[in-house]
């Protein structure tokens, strides 16, 4: 079983992952903190199954995956 810690960001998008089954639940955590100041975090000890979810493009807000919603094109676009 892989542990992941999932950094998000404000939208709960996948900015990337830690995956490293050598550290403590802590020790993982105090690294994503450190190199995600302001980021969200969620662990996972079976993180492969959340990951598959986040490779489908989904997002994680309120402790569930979520379809992203239609972004509205701005007039630049």
């Amino acid at each position: 079983m892989n542990q992941y810690v999932f950094i998000l960001n404000e939208k709960g998008e996948r900015i990337t992952s830690l995956c490293d089954n050598t550290l403590s639940r802590e020790d993982i955590m105090a690294q994503a903190a450190h190199d995600y100041p302001n980021a969200q975090y969620v662990y996972s000890a079976d993180g492969d199954a959340m990951l598959d979810e986040f490779m489908k493009g989904k997002f994680y807000v309120d402790g569930k995956f979520v379809e992203p919603q239609a972004k509205e094109p701005t007039k630049v676009e």
